[in-house]
């Protein structure tokens, strides 16, 4: 046998997919399913479905049971979500009409496979098979009499199960495809077929009884149904009818008879035989009953023995279908009574075809269902007794599901209902069947959905209630009301719909009745006193509506006469709205606002509660205003609120005053009438005060008011405008070539004058008008004061005044003219409307400027306005900045306000300029002044201020001027307004922290008062900073107060303060005495106090508990060096002692001032954090750990100059530096670096030979010095070829100057550098530029704009040297070309800048600064001031020295020297005013008058060394020349430079001239007389001892003795005596006589015979004489001196020897002496002298005079220097070439003798002995071991022997 196929085991399958089939889709999914084990438990299937369900045929029955089992069933179905599917068993009572699937052909009998077929689908054209001869055909037998009777379920669901006997084709669905697949009708039996006895007939209808169908059966068949021969059984639910025949009917020929039969066609019948089958019916099955146990049973032969195929149980009906494999077991067990598990069954055959059993012509028994009795509730009962219509309604809602009701009588207690089943189920029909099964559940269902419709509510409702609403409720007749108000009830019956409604409103009817009565009981009254304004504010924060809301029974009224509130209903309603109403009265916050007075006297006179309620409250801003004495009192819900409504009342109200300067105006009738049309409707006030006219009131129509009263006022208003602070070319410029405008304005009535000023009277408009169009002149023209600083410059420009105005006005037309008396501008101002600078200063690298100036005219690129929040201009500094805009200003600020609202108090916004000169204007709203709200003022206008320069960093501007902001009506005092502005520029730019576009910021007032106010606020904020004049130099290395504070005290200390006001004390004292708060001391690792000097001594004073504290201190703690332990002071003064474990200086001095360095800082840093206000640092170091003194005192200050800087101390005010008294290294050393910290407060002395080094001359035409760690040069020569990194060129603001020595750099670097500055120039730059050294040999080229003070360019050079890290520098002599400054000046600034450098750079990158001078005649000049700091002619200053001396040693008074004498620096100033229309053509001018003027200037330079000779009297010549002549003379130490017209300077040179020749003859002859005392000595007598005469009375005596004059008048002892040469004695006025002598001291020695080579004197004093070239006495002077220069190729001119008797004698007698004093006769040496062609005939005469020593070089002293080689003295340094290029050489005899190393400055040899100050060196000499030259200190120890003329 085959196995199971698909669709043996069908499930029915329910889902929502409609009434059609389902669709493709569906159904593959479906399909899809139920083959997955997974998701649905099945397995191997088809489908086969209908309308709304959907049979799923499984293979295997246990798949089916699988599927069967799972509790649910969902498939996910796209459009509809997921799908719930109802999965059940197979109806067993062919009651459901989905087909069953057909069964495979090749299926066997006994395993029959169902097929789905509808009675509707079967019909006639089925034709069966006749039955096999000899098959019984048994009719159905009746079932038994125990089996109860079955009713089928009718018609509608009378479709069945078949087997495959009857054909179809129907829809099947396989696993992947979809086929019409046919289906066979019938199933062959085993045996031989019979002809069925049974007939069935077909589309019966109602109205074809059985009778009738009786009667056609016996009229066709011949047979009598009474007879037995045939039965008929209707089945009206099939519209079909069964007739069973008995015997042997030939049941086929009655069925073709029947469809041949007319009467059955007309009644449209038909008729086929009926199968034989194999199934029967079996009803009354026990429930529960396995279907294995039925087959069982009737298997068994005592009930048939039968074959069982199959068994398709039906639950539902209490039945199953049982297949036979043979009909014929049918007929068996027919035959027999049949009970299962004692329970009689009844069994009737069943025909797959028809769809049902056979029950006989009776039909199925059918047992009428019993009454069922149903409770009723009363209230509903009698509810429905008085509607007639409802219990109508529900007995026919009952009839349809055959019920009959009986209902209770009327009065019934417990009424109950009684349902019957009607007489249409005593039918025996099988749809009535299923009906009666279920009667009992639907009837008592359908009655209890019919009474559920009705509803009972029981209210709870007291007599009192519903007496109060009984009156009041509608009548309703669907409903029944039935009060019990014993009970406190209400009881409504009716339609539930309409009692849900009506319960809701009787319950609303309740509950307020019952409130309203409960109120009633507790009531009260209750009031609160209160402001109309608070109740205001509390109606606007909504509480009162929000009241009425919450209680909407409480009566709240509001007395506004009484000022109080009314409060009426329940107590704790009114209690609890008190309460609310009190806590926000509370709530309600109050501010004093203070209005200007105009606008509070405004207020005055408007009811504050109509004003608030349109201010505030209309706009929704809980707030309210009340007057005060003087202030305006709001209150509000909060700050906020009160923020708002402070806002919204300042922008509401406002005032304006229009400036009255002529008061005639408001005296005309106009006026009045025009005020009173303005002031009608009570929106403004119009008062007059101080020649203002005050408009006060609304905004609006304050505005409206204004525009017409300012109109009124600007047209009647005579006034006078006043245009100064002009200068006198400016303003004749104007007057002599604009002369139609002027002539225009005179015409339309303004007077005109000009004289100094501009004034300008009449009508206001006009003169307004005109202001503004003069004014915009002068602010076209282009003006320049030219300063030239030439002698005779003013009275030369005088007489040619007429010839340079003329050629100025046609060569540049320009206006020329000469300042008579100095005019208050600054030279080289560039146009006539910059104001006048005070002072100034660089900050971040801004300038920082004040002007005294008109912000109207003042030229930068954006001016800040203060202005107001509405940018009206109607006053001040705003109304002039719109006059000189004109209208077009006020009307882009009208749109910003339109735009962005009004403004507020603190903000800035930026318009255009209009015709302004700058660029734009930004309008700063200051607050206006309140004392109570001080510090917010002063945030408002800081915030102002840095919003202005916010907005000018914005628009890339780089200039921008302040007014003071607020300073004026706003009511700002001057010195907080100008501080707050000052701070808030300050911090603005430290934010920007040098990243700004901005490069100036000027401070601008007209008056006088408000710029000093800025100059001082500008000290005050940056008290840190220097104007540009004297800037600070910035350095990492060297810390140095800007503001330095040197003081002493009577308490023995020294005082020094940082920037930041740490006071640094140097103290003497004990370290056990201090009395700070902290002290600092050294200590070893092992931290034993004991060890230590200075910790010994704290320790002892201290105690032992110092120790122990450190000990615990350094518990568990590593003490490395620079560790810092803090214990307590204990015993001593201090509070806090630092113990510093400090390495030694052996360990290496780098690491260990690192360490020290750190100990340092630790120690301020705790002392900082533990707040102490004073410290004591010892020396710490200098002891036995042996740091040296001075790096101990340098890194000492350093590092406490560095924590003040970078740390900014809070607490600490003080640190000591404590000295002990004794140690005198240590003072001396911190002496040193006070000193030097001091800077400018103590001489350049004072920094002596550490600071400033030697003067030396390394080259021709160079000097050099040392600065500090810099290495100084001054030389002559061209900058341009110069090697170093850096050189330094002086340019113009384009940096494209081509004049002097900036063209020649230009030209020389080439134009790539020509173009990188042209670039450069464009970008923002700091006044300089860097740009490379193009083909120059130099690496970088600093191009710095020219500036009034040289110090500016130069230090800030220096600086950013100093920050690139370049190591050399050259400057050209800044000024000294075409710009015509002082050379000396110049020389001296310059010196000053590099030495400021030096100091504040100890170890700078930069090594080499050099100065190349251009002209050569300038060298001398620099060498001068060089000088100057070589040897300083200032005193200490005793405020500081006096006291740091004291440490030291008694003060030690220097050697007197002669005093530097300098002539006046005359200023001879021409001032010249340049004014035109053009720049470029004012530039011309000036650069053509400069240059004609310059061409007559002539300079003459006189250098002899006999000026250094110059007395009083010849500098009291100097100076008169100086000021009868129109020359300037400068003073050097052996020159004297003339500038001035070329007549005057020569007359002032041959005056000069006569001079030193005066001078020159006067110094020979004190050194002839000098020379003569050492041959010839005169002494009088006095006190028995003769003294000696002085060298010239010496002198004039022996010149009288020698020419034998009888007497000559001499004085002595300030007495004049008249001596009698002959007799040798002297006679005074009185007759007293004086004993003479003379010693004749030559007489007697032999060594003063003059030499034998010495050609004949004949009586003269000098002789010269010319050596011979081929004597030997030539050729040994030639041999000596060729033999030392043999490698300078030097040619001899001549050889001369010098004959001078006295000086030969002279030095032979000092000879004698010093071989004599020295024992020896090795004393003289021939060695070298150079000298100047100038100098011959002074030596000749005189010899050597050492008061010139220093000339050329003093370094091993101040005395004549003599070079043991030709070679040195050959320098030109030394012989200068004469006119011909000559040099001159003396081979001089010097007594040299013994001699010692040489020192700089000193004016004798050393001592030989410490201890003897008299027993000297006979000379000095640069090298004892190896002289190269010999320095005499006594000009008669050399004789100038040969004089040789030599050339290169």
């Amino acid at each position: 046998m085959a196995g199971p196929q698909p669709g043996s085991f069908p499930l029915l399958v329910r889902g929502d997919w409609g009434t059609a089939e389902p669709p493709a889709a569906l159904r593959k999914k479906l399909l899809l399913y139920f083959q997955s084990t997974k998701r649905s438990g099945g397995g191997e299937c088809e489908l086969r479905g209908g309308a709304g369900q959907l049979l799923v045929c499984f293979a295997q029955p246990d798949v089916m049971r699988r599927v069967l089992d799972r509790p649910a069933h969902e498939l996910e179905w796209g459009p509809r979500g997921k799908l719930s599917l109802l999965v059940t068993a197979l109806p067993q009572d062919g009651s459901r009409s989905p087909q069953q699937p057909p069964a495979e052909p090749e299926a066997p009998a006994d395993e029959p496979v169902p097929s789905v077929r509808t009675p509707a689908e079967q019909d006639a054209a089925a034709h069966p098979q006749p039955p096999a001869a000899g098959t019984r055909l048994f009719p159905q037998r009746p079932p038994p009499r125990e089996a109860p009777p079955e009713v089928h379920a009718g018609a509608q669901e009378a479709s069945q199960w078949e087997h495959p006997s009857a054909e179809k084709t129907e829809l099947v669905v396989k696993a992947g495809e979809m086929e019409t697949a046919p289906e066979p009708c019938q199933v062959e039996s085993t045996e031989v077929s019979l002809p069925s006895p049974l007939i069935v007939l077909k589309n019966v209808r109602e109205n074809i009884s059985s009778y009738m169908l009786t009667m056609l059966v016996e009229n066709i068949s011949g047979l009598s149904e009474e007879d037995g021969d045939f039965s008929v059984e209707m089945i009206p639910e099939l519209q079909a009818a069964v007739v069973a025949f008995t015997g042997n009917a030939a049941t086929a020929d009655i069925v073709k008879k029947l469809n041949q039969s007319k009467r059955a066609k007309n009644q449209n019948l038909t008729a086929h035989l009926l199968e034989l089958t194999n199934c029967i019916r079996a009803e009354n099955i026990p429930p529960n009953i396995p279907s294995d146990y039925i087959s069982m049973y009737f298997e068994n032969k005592k009930n048939g023995g039968a074959q069982v195929a199959d068994v398709l149980q039906l639950h539902n009906e209490d039945a199953a279908i049982i297949t036979f494999k043979d009909h014929q077991d049918v007929n068996r067990i027919l035959s027999k009574q049949h009970s299962l598990n004692r329970r009689p069954i009844s069994v009737y055959p069943y025909y797959k075809s028809l769809g049902t059993a056979l029950y006989g012509k009776e039909g199925p028994q059918i047992k009428k269902p019993d009454p069922v009795t149903v409770p009723l509730d009363p209230f509903i009962w009698q509810f429905l007794q008085r509607k007639n219509s409802l219990i109508e309604v529900i007995r026919s809602e009952m009839a349809n599901c055959h019920c009959e009701i009986t209902w209770p009588k009327g009065n019934c207690a417990e009424p109950k209902v009684i349902l019957h089943p009607s007489a249409a189920l005593s039918e025996r029909k099988r749809s009535v069947v299923q009906l009666v099964r279920t009667w009992n559940a639907v009837a008592s269902t359908t009655f209890s959905y019919s009474i559920s419709k009705y509803k009972v509510e029981k209210l709870k409702v007291s007599t009192e209630v519903w007496e109060a609403i009984r009156t009041n409720i509608r009548a309703h007749n669907e409903l029944l009301m039935i009060p019990f108000t014993a009970k406190g009830l209400l009881v409504v019956v009716g339609h539930k719909d309409v009692l849900k409604n009506v319960v809701r409103e009787l319950n609303l009817q309740i509950e307020e009745v019952t409130k309203e009565i409960e109120r009633e009981k507790r009531t009260t009254e209750e009031i609160v006193i209160l402001s109309p304004g608070d109740f205001a504010i509390l109606q606007s924060i909504g509480l009162e509506e929000r009241i009425r809301m919450e209680f909407p029974d409480l009566q709240l009224t509001y007395d506004h006469t009484q000022k109080i509130i009314s409060l009426y209903g329940l107590r704790e309603e009114v209690y609890k709205v008190k309460g609310e109403i009190l806590v926000n009265v509370q709530k309600i916050t109050k501010k004093s606002v203070t209005l200007h007075p105009f606008v509070f006297q405004f207020l005055q006179r408007i009811d504050n509660e109509t004003l608030s309620q349109s201010l505030f409250l209309s706009k929704h801003i809980s707030a309210f205003y009340e007057l005060g004495p003087d202030a305006v009192l709001l209150k509000g819900n909060g700050d906020e609120t009160l923020l708002k409504a402070e806002e919204e009342l300042k922008k509401e109200l406002d005032y304006k005053s229009i400036a009255l300067e002529d008061e005639s105006v408001v005296q005309k009738e106009e006026w009045t009438a025009l005020t009173k049309e303005n002031c009608c409707n009570a929106t403004v006030t119009v008062s007059q005060m101080e020649g203002e006219i005050i408009v006060a009131g609304f905004s609006q129509a304050v505005a409206k008011a204004f525009e017409d009263l300012f109109n009124f006022v600007d047209e009647n208003t005579q006034v006078q405008k006043v245009i100064g602070g002009k200068p006198v070319a400016v303003l004749m410029y104007i007057e002599k070539e604009k002369t139609s405008v002027l002539d225009d304005l005179k015409s339309k009535g303004v007077k005109i004058d000009f004289s100094k000023v501009v004034s300008l009277s009449g009508p206001r408009r006009e003169v307004l008008k005109g202001t503004t169009l003069i004014e915009q002149m002068l602010s076209a023209l282009y003006y320049k004061r030219v300063v030239i600083n030439e002698p005779g410059v003013k009275s030369y420009f005088k007489e040619r005044e007429p010839f340079f105005a003329a050629s100025v006005k046609q060569e540049f037309n320009c206006l020329i003219r000469m300042e008579e008396q100095p005019e208050e501008y600054p030279e080289q101002q560039q146009h006539s409307n910059v104001g006048k600078c005070y002072t100034q200063m660089t900050v971040q690298g801004v300038l920082i400027a004040v002007y005294k100036a008109d912000l109207c005219t003042h030229h930068v690129d954006v001016v800040v306005n203060a202005s107001n929040e509405d940018l009206k201009h109607i006053g001040g500094l705003a109304w002039a900045l719109l006059q000189a805009a004109g209208p077009e200003l006020q009307a882009e600020c009208d749109e910003v306000v339109r735009k962005m609202g009004r403004l507020q108090a603190g903000d800035a916004v930026i318009t255009g300029a209009g015709k302004l000169p700058c660029k734009q204007v930004i309008h700063a709203v200051g607050p206006r002044w309140k004392e109570q709200d001080a510090a917010k003022c002063v945030h408002l206008l800081r915030r102002a201020i840095k919003m202005s320069l916010q907005l000018a960093e914005t628009y890339n501007h780089r200039s921008i001027a302040f007014p003071s902001v607020s300073g004026g009506i706003f009511g700002f005092p001057l010195h907080k307004c100008v501080n707050a502005i000052v701070s808030s520029i300050k911090k603005t730019l430290e934010e920007l922290n040098g990243k700004s576009n901005l490069k100036e910021i000027h401070l601008v007032d007209i008056i006088e008062d408000n710029v000093q106010a800025f100059i001082k606020a500008l000290k005050e904020v940056f008290s840190d900073n220097v104007p540009v004049n004297n800037p600070v130099q910035q350095t990492s290395r060297v810390h140095q107060p800007s503001k330095r504070t040197a003081s002493q005290s009577s308490m023995n200390f020294a005082l020094v303060t940082t920037v930041e006001g740490l006071n640094i004390m140097l103290k003497k004292g004990s370290i056990e005495d201090v009395t700070t708060d902290g002290v600092v001391i050294s200590v070893g690792g092992d931290l034993q106090l004991e060890k230590g000097q200075l910790a010994k001594a704290l320790l002892s004073k201290a105690g032992p508990r110092l120790q122990a504290d450190l000990h615990d201190e350094g518990q568990g703690k590593s003490p490395v060096e620079g560790s810092v332990f803090t214990t307590k002071g204990y015993g001593l003064s201090c509070h806090y002692v630092f113990h510093a474990v400090t390495p030694g200086w052996l360990q290496g001095s780098e690491s260990a001032m690192k360490v020290l360095g750190k100990i340092i800082t630790n120690c301020l840093q705790a002392a900082e954090e533990l707040s102490l206000k004073s410290v004591t640092f010892p020396a710490i170091g200098t002891g036995n750990l042996g740091f040296p003194n001075s790096v101990v005192a340098k890194l000492l200050f350093d590092t406490v100059y560095e924590f003040s800087s970078k740390r900014k101390t809070n607490s600490l005010r003080e640190v000591h530096f404590l000295l002990h008294p004794k140690d005198v290294n240590n003072i001396q050393a911190f002496s040193n670096e006070f000193e030097r910290r001091c800077g400018n407060d103590v001489d350049e002395a004072s920094e002596g030979t550490d600071f400033f080094g030697p003067i030396s001359n390394p080259a021709q035409d160079v000097y050099e010095m040392r600065i500090g760690s810099i290495t100084f040069q001054v030389a002559a020569g061209d900058i341009t070829k110069e090697t170093g990194d850096v050189i330094v060129n002086i340019s113009n603001h384009t940096f494209n100057l081509k004049a002097g020595v900036s063209k020649a750099i230009l030209e020389g670097a080439g134009k790539e550098v020509e173009n990188e500055c042209a670039k450069l120039a464009l970008q923002p730059h700091d006044g300089y530029i860097t740009t490379e050294g193009g083909s120059l040999p130099c690496k970088k080229i600093i191009h710095f704009i020219a500036q009034e003070n040289i110090k500016v360019p130069v230090s800030k050079v220096l600086q950013e040297c100093e920050l690139q890290q370049y190591t050399s520098v050259t400057f050209p002599a800044i000024g000294t070309g075409q710009a015509g400054r002082f050379p000396d000046a110049v020389a001296d600034e310059m010196m000053d800048a590099i030495t400021d450098f030096a100091r504040k750079n100890s170890t700078p990158s930069v090594k080499t600064i050099k100065i190349v001078i251009f002209q050569p005649h300038l060298l001398n000049v620099f060498h001068t001031s060089m000088k100057k700091r070589e040897n300083p002619g200032k005193t200490k200053s005793k405020s500081l020295i006096s006291w740091m001396t004291s440490f030291l040693m008694p003060e030690k008074h220097p050697p007197k020297e002669k005093c530097k004498v300098f002539l006046e620096n005359k200023v001879d100033q021409a001032a010249v005013q340049i004014c035109g229309e053009n720049e470029k053509q004012v530039e011309k001018a000036e650069t053509w008058l400069k240059s004609t003027i310059l061409k007559e200037q002539f300079q003459k330079e006189i250098k002899d060394d006999s000026i250094s000779d110059f007395d009083e009297a010849e500098n009291e010549e100097l100076r008169d020349l100086q000021k009868r002549l129109n020359i300037a003379l400068f003073l050097g130490d052996n020159f004297i430079r003339i500038t001035g017209f070329s007549k005057d300077v020569w007359f002032a040179y041959s005056s000069i001239q006569d001079i030193i020749h005066r001078v020159k003859i006067a110094k020979y002859e004190v050194i002839k007389a000098e020379l003569y005392q050492n041959l010839i000595e005169w002494k009088y007598l006095e006190k028995d001892s003769y003294v000696s005469f002085d060298c010239m009375t010496n002198m004039y005596l022996e010149s009288a003795f020698i020419k034998k004059q009888k007497d000559v008048s001499i004085i002595i002892n300030k007495k004049k005596y008249k001596v009698d040469v002959e007799r040798r004695y002297a006679t005074d006025e009185e007759g007293q006589r004086i004993r003479l002598t003379r010693t004749d001291k030559s007489a007697d020695q032999e060594s003063t015979a003059l030499p034998e080579n010495w050609g004949d004197m004949q009586n003269q004093q000098l002789k010269i004489v010319v050596l011979e070239q081929n004597t030997k006495e030539y050729k040994q002077v030639e041999e000596s001196f060729l033999k030392t220069s043999p490698s300078l190729n030097l040619k001899i001119e001549k050889i001369e020897r010098v004959q001078n008797p006295s000086l030969w004698k002279v030095y032979q007698i000092k000879k004698s002496q010093m071989d004599e004093k020295n024992g020896n006769n090795n004393n003289e040496k021939l060695l070298f002298h150079g000298t100047s062609a100038e100098s011959l005939t002074f030596i000749n005469n005189y010899g050597f005079n050492r008061s010139y020593a220093g000339m050329n070089a003093a370094q091993y002293g101040n005395g004549t220097y003599f070079a043991v080689n030709a070679s040195y003295s050959a320098h030109d340094t030394y012989s200068r070439p004469d006119g011909n290029g000559k040099k001159h050489m003396y081979l001089a005899r010097v007594l040299v003798g013994e001699y010692s190393q040489g020192t700089k400055g000193a004016i004798t040899p050393a001592a030989k002995s410490a201890g003897s100050a008299v027993d000297l060196f006979d000379s000095s000499t640069d090298n004892v071991n190896n002289p190269s030259m010999f320095i005499i200190f006594n000009d008669i120890q050399a004789y100038p022997e040969y004089l040789i003329t030599f050339t290169r």
